[in-house]
């Protein structure tokens, strides 16, 4: 790119790099989007030794009393793909141990300690005291998806037309690309009840793409609605019996 269309893209409100620093970035983000494949049974015990060394007693309460380690290993698995860093494992493993309480499910689990890391989230994605651009599913969209949650599965499984779960994909597609264009995270904001299925999808879909429930954000930070996903009024009874 020449000097001049630089300084216009600059002034347009896109991101320009130098060719070094994209490198680095495709790479950073290469290791990061597989950091779950990389992480084993004997990479979580290790985890767990280290953390046994300056507080023993909650290690000796948590394995293999109240979970395997192949448990927390999914667990951290889960975090792991859907871009959550595990610098902060000490509290990981104590909100592991406080939960552990309700289930067993390691899917359940990162659910149920996902609010309590919701401060870690939200920096994994951008700068403390930074605002969080957003983006949001409109009402009827939303509240079309919650109907349609199978509460008895563990993924919370949302059973829907094909061609509307498309659908939805390709405008939260768009969202997204406007989002990056403009140099934002593409985050995206939904009920705890849908989370992991639409992460699930989306992430299948579309890859590198956040996507939040309302209760991981801290009470304190700043958000900014970017971007909202919606469906035609036809097809809001298009779900399959």
């Amino acid at each position: 790119m020449e000097r001049g269309q630089s300084d216009f893209a600059k002034t347009a409100g896109y991101t320009v790099v130098d060719p070094a620093t994209a490198i680095a970035t495709h790479m950073n983000s290469i290791l990061k989007n597989n950091a779950d494949e990389l992480l084993g049974h004997d990479e979580t015990q290790q985890l767990l030794d280290l953390i046994s060394e300056k507080s023993p007693k909650i290690i000796e309460d948590l394995v293999p009393n109240k979970l395997s380690v192949s448990t927390i290993t999914q667990v951290l698995k889960n975090l792991l793909q859907e871009g959550i860093t595990l610098r902060d494992n000490r509290s990981i493993i104590d909100n592991l141990l406080a939960e552990s309480v309700k289930t067993k499910d390691a899917n359940q689990l990162t659910a149920l300690i996902r609010p309590h890391l919701g401060r870690i989230i939200v920096q994994d994605i951008i700068s403390v005291n930074e605002e969080l651009p957003i983006i949001t599913l409109e009402q009827p969209l939303e509240q079309l998806l919650n109907n349609s949650i199978q509460n008895d599965s563990s993924t919370n499984d949302v059973f829907l037309e094909p061609k509307l779960i498309e659908s939805i994909v390709a405008s939260v597609s768009i969202e997204k690309q406007n989002a990056e264009e403009r140099g934002n995270p593409a985050v995206m904001v939904v009920s705890p009840k849908i989370r992991p299925w639409l992460s699930r999808i989306l992430r299948q879909r579309l890859g590198n793409l956040s996507v939040l429930a309302y209760t991981e954000i801290p009470e304190d930070q700043e958000i900014r609605v970017i971007g909202r996903v919606g469906i035609q009024d036809e097809q809001q009874n298009q779900v399959a019996a």
